[in-house]
């Protein structure tokens, strides 16, 4: 007969009875497995703004390591980095020193630089049209010039086999 022990498992930790209690406890640290498990059950509206916390905090927007003081400071750094973000992205294009506003500005700017395009396309076709030409023109006196100078060659040599 064999003993077999077994290990007990200590038993697990209750979750908070609110989700108060988890986001703004006596803790540290919020427990992101207790918020889970007490958001899976749902957030009521009458329970404030603890809702919008809670997802912020669940999606890694505001960290739940540090204390809860610092998380103005944190909104505050994530809504500033925000707007200097959509400032490069939605800047206002400047059209002859006068600053195009709005979706028709934007319009505008997007119209100006597609002519832009079209002319600089144009050139380069020019360009090339021009550069191709020049080739075909010099290949063409290079040949006549080799030609020539075959024929002088055998012309030459005609004169010198008849002659001697």
């Amino acid at each position: 007969m064999s003993c077999i022990q077994t290990k007990s498992k200590p038993p697990p930790r209750p979750p908070p009875p609110s989700i108060e209690d988890c986001l703004f406890g006596d803790d540290d640290e919020i427990s992101l497995s207790d918020l889970r498990k007490l958001a899976s059950l749902g957030i009521c509206d009458d329970q404030g703004s603890h809702r919008p916390v809670a997802w912020r905090v669940l999606l890694g927007y505001l960290p739940c390591h540090s204390r809860r003081r610092e998380w103005p400071l944190v909104l505050e750094q994530k809504r500033s980095l925000y707007h200097e973000l959509t400032a490069q992205v939605f800047c206002s294009p400047i059209d002859n020193g006068q600053q195009l506003q709005g979706h028709h500005g934007k319009q505008a700017a997007i119209h100006k630089l597609q002519l832009e395009t079209e002319a600089i396309r144009q050139q380069a076709e020019e360009d090339i049209d021009n550069v191709v030409l020049g080739i075909k023109q010099v290949g063409i006196k290079t040949s006549t010039t080799i030609v020539d100078g075959v024929k002088s060659q055998q012309q030459q040599e005609q004169q010198n086999d008849g002659g001697g």
